[in-house]
């Protein structure tokens, strides 16, 4: 009894510990240095309240693209996970015009929503919430950052930041072996240019979502099982 509670609390311990393990990180960018050719577009933009707060965008209606090479994922095929900051800015008018963001994996939807920075109706709707990306509630709902980043419309500050980090990133299968990987951020916004309507993304990062930890415990299961067994042998 004594060395089956030994190997079961080590057995909680090391699954712990896997549980815990970081996930081993792909690809970082917090677009605090000249940004690479991986990115289909390149310009940055610091926040007018925050000089030291810089960030990919400013960009109005089109999609920007993050394309990854399959030598940058040694782990060969799994599950990755995506995650980012983004940026709303000016008078986005959500449901009421159909201002969507849309983040994709080689052309698979992982978010399809939409963000209202205004506060008057028919304007102030949006699709997103955590909860549900596609619904109908009330604008900014569920925004990290409301009015910090310094960016007018009509003589007022109109921004907010929505964090997809942690719990609220994005998983996605890839395999290396289809070619690249390119994740691509799509607005549809009808404001044209960006002094009405803009966003911008910052603290994107791809990483290994770590296996399950069955094959750990059945490793340490094993001994278990056996010594089990001869002990009831030996009964018998």
């Amino acid at each position: 009894m004594f060395r089956t509670r030994v190997c079961l609390g080590a057995l909680a311990t090391l699954a712990l510990i896997a549980g815990i393990a970081p996930a081993q990180v792909i690809y970082a960018n917090n677009f605090q240095s000249p940004v690479g050719p991986e990115w289909s577009a390149t310009t940055t933009v610091t926040a007018p309240l925050a000089p030291t707060r810089q960030f990919l965008g400013e960009f109005g209606n089109g999609t920007i693209s993050l394309t990854l090479s399959p030598s940058l994922f040694p782990a060969g095929p799994g599950v990755y996970s995506l995650g980012f900051d983004t940026m709303i800015l000016r008078s986005w008018d959500g449901i009421g015009t159909n201002d969507n963001f849309i983040v994709r994996a080689n052309g698979l939807d992982l978010l399809n929503t939409s963000f209202s920075n205004n506060s008057d109706p028919p304007f102030n709707r949006q699709r997103f919430s955590r909860a549900n990306p596609n619904g109908d509630f009330a604008g900014l709902t569920d925004a990290n950052e409301v009015n910090t980043l310094g960016f007018q419309f009509a003589g007022s500050t109109r921004d907010s930041v929505y964090y997809f980090q942690g719990g609220d990133r994005f998983q996605f299968n890839y395999d290396p072996i289809s070619g690249p990987l390119t994740l691509s951020f799509l607005s549809t916004q009808d404001g044209g240019p960006v002094f009405d309507e803009g966003w911008g993304i910052d603290n994107v990062s791809v990483s290994v979502v770590p296996e399950p930890t069955s094959l750990l415990l059945v490793t340490c299961a094993a001994p278990v099982v056996l010594w089990r067994r001869r002990r009831l042998a030996r009964v018998g």
